[in-house]
């Protein structure tokens, strides 16, 4: 990044929202859907009575003010050591920020900390009974829920915190509890109902997003596309009059949003219609995708040498004015525009599409958040001091220990306006510019909100509005979004059948897309391929699928929540 003040805001911005954000693609927990959410709540976290219905908690005289939290009571000092299973994380050391040294001056806790460097390095440590005291990570979690390997966090809290109990959210505590009753973790990046409701809260910037270059579409006396095949045409009279630029450029990784317009998030994220759940591949969308994606290809639209590239190749390309549209997550058109004027001196603009594209005249436009949360913190059963981490995560899951990770130090990083929305001090975003670690804002969000995140994510408006196209797609979004966790419950446990024929088949996906993307002949090769995936044995995945969905809509049904 840039040292001029905007790149400033965006680093810190970047650094505590995409690099820590809860990823997007299949991992956020976002599916597709053909229907409505049922309900709901329309009070707001900033006001307002709140009801376990709307994700709150009546806590009686027990509040997150309390006195005498268990937290506060020894703050005596202690190391714990603590696994980042993430090996793109930016920390791997704790003490040194801003945010290190209050945490440990408020609790006493020091992390030692270790970053991943290879997915399979924790299973290493799991197998070898070696793990460290405290786990972050969202790969193979359960594993992890099993008391022989870690402490359920119920029991930790009924010992050592008993007040914590009543601080947590009701439908946060049926969506983290196992099939033997307890639970290990509260994953973070939760959104309660009246977080959804309060108009601070937008999705993740992980969320995808489909751009184009709107200076060319000027150039064109094109407006920006409300279907497919207006898109379509957009893009085949742009590879005529700009044959040097790459006319349509994915990302290789990130989940491709044209899905999106067909009804579902990706060929191996989860799908419904009333009460089936079934994988991407199942829906009844993906066929009519892929024939659109394979059509790209096969009239010279996309390359399918982007989904050979580094994610950086990418990213060259993309700004250095090299395509006419391209897709990737919701912050790319900021920062490339940034890049664009601030640092490439390049004379362009790309825009979001913000719009429901139909396809076929239909309107299928319902990006559906079913997370329940992102990632996982566990306590192993070799941690020593386990009523210390116990009392840790209390101390991380209160407003203010969210505020501190997500936020930073207020008065010293930030103050908040009169919206609730953050304004950045003259010292943070000197550190921003100069030295962002010293800060410490964003790697210790072991238990941070979802609306903490978005609260974030939305004050980046507030300062450069010339920047928040971002914003403005994250809240077209929200408006379109369909609200349905239960389907949080349909990840098969690792080493069972289903587990197995999940991986089976998206490496079957990952070794097939670009086969099918420019197959001559569609039609062979997308029948090939469904029969392929027969024989792996998806019809038994999505009977799986089915179950488990609807025992989860039986769970929220008889707790008397909907959505």
């Amino acid at each position: 990044m840039k040292m001029k003040k905007f790149a400033a805001l965006f680093l810190a911005l970047i650094l505590v929202l995409t690099t820590f954000a809860a990823c997007g693609g299949d991992n956020n927990g976002s599916t597709s859907s053909k229907t409505e959410e049922s309900s709901k709540t329309e009070e707001s976290s900033t006001g307002g009575d709140s009801s376990a219905e709307d994700g709150d908690t009546n806590t009686g005289d027990i509040t997150w003010d309390t006195a005498d939290l268990s937290w506060k009571k020894n703050t005596d000092p202690v190391t714990m050591t603590c696994y980042i299973d993430f090996d793109w994380y930016s920390y791997d050391s704790f003490g040194n920020g801003d945010v290190d040294k209050v945490i440990t001056e408020d609790t006493g806790v020091t992390l030692d900390v270790t970053k991943s460097s290879d997915l399979n390095q924790l299973q290493v440590l799991l197998a070898a009974g070696e793990l460290p005291d405290l786990i972050f990570t969202t790969n193979q979690v359960t594993r992890f829920m099993d008391p022989d390997q870690c402490y359920p966090y119920d029991e930790l809290i009924n010992e050592y915190c008993p007040e914590f109990m009543q601080l947590i959210d009701p439908v946060e505590l049926i969506n983290n509890t196992h099939e033997d009753g307890h639970f290990y973790t509260l994953r973070s990046h939760y959104s309660s109902a009246s977080d959804f409701a309060d108009p601070r809260w937008i999705p993740s910037p992980g969320d995808s997003g489909l751009y184009l270059r709107t200076d060319l579409l000027e150039d064109m006396g094109k407006s920006q596309p409300t279907s497919i095949e207006e898109f379509k045409a957009i893009l085949d009279e742009a590879k005529t009059k700009y044959p040097d630029l790459a006319t349509y450029m994915p990302h290789p990784t990130w989940a491709n949003p044209l899905c999106e317009f067909y009804g579902f998030t990706s060929p191996t994220a989860i799908s419904y219609e009333d009460e089936k759940a079934f994988i991407g591949l199942s829906d009844p969308g993906f066929k009519g995708w892929l024939q659109f994606m394979n059509s790209l290809v096969q009239d010279g639209i996309m390359s399918v040498e982007a989904y050979t590239y580094e994610p950086e190749q990418f990213f060259q390309i993309v700004r250095s004015g090299g395509v006419f549209s391209a897709s990737y997550n919701t912050a790319l058109a900021d920062e490339t525009n940034r890049q664009y004027y601030d640092a490439n001196g390049i004379d362009a603009h790309l825009d979001p599409v913000i719009g429901a594209l139909t396809h076929d005249g239909v309107d299928e436009y319902a990006p559906l958040d079913a997370a329940t949360g992102w990632a996982y913190f566990f306590i192993s059963k070799n941690c020593k001091t386990p009523d210390r981490a116990i009392n840790f995560v209390e101390y991380l899951k209160s407003p203010y220990g969210d505020h501190l990770t997500q936020w930073g130090i207020e008065g010293e990083h930030y103050t908040l306006n009169e919206d609730g929305l953050i304004v950045r001090t003259d010292y943070y975003m000197d550190k921003a510019a100069n030295d962002p670690k010293s800060l410490g804002v964003g790697p210790w969000y072991f238990m941070a909100s979802g609306l903490g995140e978005a609260v974030a994510v939305n004050s980046g408006s507030l300062a450069y509005p010339d920047y928040a196209t971002g914003v403005e797609l994250l809240k077209f979004r929200k408006e379109h979004y369909n609200r349905q966790p239960a389907l949080a419950f349909t990840t098969p446990a690792a080493d069972t059948d289903e587990f197995v024929i999940k991986t089976k088949l998206t490496e079957l996906w990952n070794n097939s897309q670009v086969g099918l993307y420019s197959a001559p002949d569609f039609e062979s090769a997308y029948n090939e391929f469904m029969a392929n995936c027969e024989q792996i044995g998806i019809s038994k995945l999505n009977d799986f699928y089915t179950e488990k969905f609807q025992d989860a809509l039986k769970k929220y049904e008889d707790a008397g929540i909907t959505f």
